[in-house]
């Protein structure tokens, strides 16, 4: 007869809002990779920037990640490789994004996606940092244990 295993079980109200959950929480790593890469930003500045980016995190993680991952979802494909990877690319729209509607509201009408600061800035810090956000999500929703 085989010895039988305790088990720990999540209790039910905790698979039921494990997604909601981590698609408010995840945003939170900004800040923290944002002083980890961009440890400039501790001078007076630093406020401001994390509140712009925190905001630019949930708008992304909301209007563009949340679709996405539930296109996924209804397809089956919640591959822990894909949340990084995905967030990567949602974390280089969300720069240009920004970049953009802040070059409007100071004047300018043309941002140049090949600036060699805007391209830093989204593939040295948006993706990455979306890379983060989407591992995060990933890992506290954990959507390959769904038990319908």
């Amino acid at each position: 007869m085989p010895a039988s295993r305790n088990v720990m079980r999540a209790p039910s109200w905790w698979r039921d809002l494990r997604t909601p959950i981590a698609f408010l929480v995840a945003p939170l790593a900004i800040p923290i990779v944002m002083t980890w890469l961009r440890p400039s930003l501790a001078d007076l500045d630093t406020g401001l920037a994390l509140v712009v980016s925190m905001l630019a995190a949930y708008i992304g993680i909301f209007v563009i990640g949340l679709p996405i991952y539930l296109y996924l979802q209804m397809r089956g494909a919640m591959a822990f490789w894909l949340a990084p990877i995905i967030g990567f690319m949602i974390g280089v729209v969300m720069t240009y994004a920004l970049y953009f509607f802040v070059a409007l509201s100071v004047g300018y009408h043309v941002v140049s996606p090949a600036e060699p600061v805007t391209l830093q800035d989204a593939f040295g810090f948006g993706g990455p940092s979306g890379a983060v956000v989407g591992a995060i999500l990933w890992l506290i929703a954990r959507p390959d244990r769904r038990e319908e």
